[in-house]
């Protein structure tokens, strides 16, 4: 996990102002949830290239 939250600091920003804020989700119910909530907008979106991804059947799995 360290060497991910690291990776994401040394990525570069707009203007370089690093507004930096992380946080780690761990609760695999919640991550869940979330990824299915992602996938229910990206699907009604309007945009076809997220609504492609929606659609292309790649879950979350635990």
């Amino acid at each position: 996990m360290k060497k991910i939250i690291n990776a994401g600091f040394m990525a570069p920003t707009a203007r370089g102002e690093e507004p930096w804020h992380f946080t780690v989700i761990q609760d695999r119910k919640l991550l869940k949830e979330m990824n299915d909530i992602g996938i229910k907008n990206m699907a009604s979106s309007g945009d076809k290239f997220l609504e492609s991804i929606a659609n292309s059947g790649k879950k979350y799995t635990s």
